[in-house]
């Protein structure tokens, strides 16, 4: 068994760009979240009633991140693929030169 295995299986898809009122959230995610953040507004879309509250949805980032998002804050979502606009580099603030 080779070490880091899980990695192999994971194929990056892109960015999850979010906007809300206080600005705009880039998040890396792999294809796993790019799928369940579309089931999750399609279920918001299609259940939907006037009278319910407002949702949340969630997702796994590539930079590992776990992002909560409720619904009646975001005024965007975005899912950009890495064929449409290059990942941008995520690094630890310890890998940063100053």
């Amino acid at each position: 068994m080779k070490p880091f295995a899980a990695f192999d299986t994971e194929t990056s898809y892109g960015t999850v760009s979010l906007r809300t009122a206080s600005g705009i959230r880039r998040y890396p995610v792999n294809q796993n979240a790019r799928l369940s953040i579309l089931l999750q507004l399609e279920c918001l879309c299609s259940f939907r009633k006037p009278h319910k509250p407002h949702s949340w949805i969630y997702f796994y980032t590539l930079d590992n991140k776990l992002v909560l998002s409720n619904l009646q804050y975001a005024k965007s979502i975005e899912l950009i693929g890495d064929d449409v606009e290059a990942m941008p580099c995520y690094y630890p603030p310890e890998f940063i030169e100053r």
